[in-house]
């Protein structure tokens, strides 16, 4: 991951800075599916709820809401 603003939010979170990370798409924080799964078990360790406005979201609890999820090509 060759992103700078991306590295200092995941330094942020481990930092516990952040709580949620909102994203308009998925693919907007990432366009790398692999990338995406590791940033993904990053949130869940730190407890950090994930929004994508047109996708889905994933609360701190585990909670995710599936019906708004697609990942499109």
């Amino acid at each position: 991951m060759e992103r700078p603003a991306l590295k200092r939010l995941l330094e942020d979170i481990t930092k516990g800075k952040v709580d949620i990370v909102v994203v308009y798409k998925v693919d907007r924080l990432t366009p790398s599916l692999m990338d995406f799964a590791r940033i993904v078990e990053t949130f869940d360790k730190q407890g950090i709820s994930f929004v994508s406005v047109t996708q889905f979201r994933r609360c701190r609890n585990g909670h995710r809401d599936a019906a708004h999820f697609r990942i499109e090509s």
